[in-house]
């Protein structure tokens, strides 16, 4: 990996970055990518079906703990498996649409709906 790979990186426009490097063992196959996506920009991943597009989305999101790597934005680790960082879903500012209606996996049912009523005002 070259030097400063995988540290984001902030543009003379302060423009924010999200970097990934990603490294997880999946059933056929070993993932390893390495993206960086800067604020105002897309990114697509393109791939068959099982090439690891929804586990990389995952591992962003704070629902899948890769088992090597870092993911950061602006800087700012979310994840550092080195530095054993681990922030939980409901702490990285990252929104996540399932490919299906889905649950918190790591939360209980009764906190996924308090999840959801967290910031309404209290009675």
């Amino acid at each position: 990996m070259p030097p400063g790979a995988g540290q984001a990186r902030r543009s003379p426009a302060g423009a924010r970055e999200l970097a990934a490097r990603i490294e997880t063992a999946l059933r056929e196959f070993e993932l390893a990518v390495e993206l960086g996506v800067e604020r105002g920009r897309c990114l697509a991943l393109v791939g068959p079906s099982g090439a690891g597009k929804s586990t990389v989305l995952r591992a962003i999101a704070g629902l899948h703990r890769p088992d090597r790597g870092r993911i950061s934005l602006d800087g700012s680790p979310w994840l550092d498996r080195a530095a054993g960082v681990d922030l939980p879903p409901e702490r990285r500012s990252c929104g996540y649409l399932f490919q299906d209606y889905a649950l918190f996996p790591h939360l209980s049912a009764w906190r996924n709906v308090a999840f959801a009523l967290r910031d309404l005002p209290r009675a």
